[in-house]
């Protein structure tokens, strides 16, 4: 995360999307004032009980609704598979209101996916 100059604002979460089990959790208020402008970088693991395909959701959330770019700074956030060096990215963004959600799949058998989702009042499609 490259934050904006409001990082306390910011929370992130990620949840296997099968039976809702959170994996990672940073809620709002988190990251301190220190952090303004700053880079900062997470480790999140992705595990399940279960064999074969797999789907996540990532929530990056903005308590005061503004994401992270532009009228309070220029953040942004990416998400990679394996680490930050070597890794291969997965998903990015920096302009979103009160929240982005994305769904992430892991096939079995091929690279995982991303695809950001369309929320309204808590519900998301």
């Amino acid at each position: 995360i490259q934050f904006d100059l409001f990082p306390e604002d910011i929370g992130i979460r990620l949840e296997n999307n099968l039976d809702n089990t959170v994996l990672f959790d940073r809620p709002t208020s988190s990251y301190g004032k220190s952090l303004a402008g700053q880079t900062t970088h997470e480790v999140m693991p992705i595990y399940s009980k279960k064999r074969g395909n797999q789907t996540y959701r990532f929530t990056i959330e903005d308590s005061h609704g503004d994401g992270l770019c532009c009228s309070n700074g220029d953040g942004s956030y990416e998400l990679y598979i394996g680490d930050v060096v070597e890794g291969q990215p997965l998903l990015s963004g920096s302009s979103f209101g009160s929240e982005a959600v994305w769904l992430i799949t892991v096939p079995s058998s091929s690279p995982p996916t991303a695809r950001l989702l369309q929320c309204y009042r808590g519900y998301c499609f």
